[in-house]
């Protein structure tokens, strides 16, 4: 097994651990929805893809290659918890339209695209998955990003930030 993938596998385990016991919801919702990630609504959103690989890895892995088999697993480990789950991409494609393609604005479309896409769901939870490469060795490992003034997603956030540092050794990154 390539390492890139046992790290992926690892990862992707920890975001489902992480969401599927930290997703919160009123007694009412509870009682309607079950327990858990039963009847949660959440987006899994696997990074670039079609003509924008995103980061180069050793051997010339592709963060697109790498952020599709993370949402892959991720997305079927979370319906087998009983998640409703939509994924922006299940293959190597992008959510440009052929008219921001041809004039030249694909990576814009791509973005407003998926945006449209997620807010369009009315997710409980929207996880983004990246492989980014920073060339200092100042940092490494995992990060989470959280919609600042969201509550709700810095707890989870930092949930998730402590579940990668933890299972994810070394990680010098805070969530952000």
């Amino acid at each position: 097994m390539r390492n890139w993938f046992r790290v992926a596998a690892v990862a992707m385990t920890s975001v489902a651990m992480v969401v599927s016991s930290n997703i919160h919801s009123t007694a009412a919702q509870d009682a309607h929805r079950g327990h858990g990630l039963v009847g949660q609504v959440i987006v899994v959103d696997a990074g670039h893809g079609g003509p924008d690989g995103g980061a180069h890895g050793v051997g010339d892995v592709l963060e697109k290659d790498i952020t599709l088999a993370i949402s892959t697993r991720l997305a079927l480990l979370l319906r087998q918890a009983g998640a409703q789950v939509y994924v922006t991409r299940d293959r190597d494609t992008d959510l440009a339209h052929d008219r921001d393609r041809d004039a030249g604005r694909r990576h814009q479309g791509d973005l407003r695209n998926r945006t449209r896409f997620v807010l369009s769901k009315h997710p409980d939870a929207f996880v983004s998955i990246h492989c980014n490469a920073v060339p200092s060795p100042a940092w490494s490992g995992a990060q989470m990003i959280y919609m600042k003034g969201n509550e709700e997603a810095q707890e989870l956030a930092d949930l998730m930030q402590t579940a990668f540092k933890t299972h994810l050794l070394p990680t010098v990154r805070s969530s952000d």
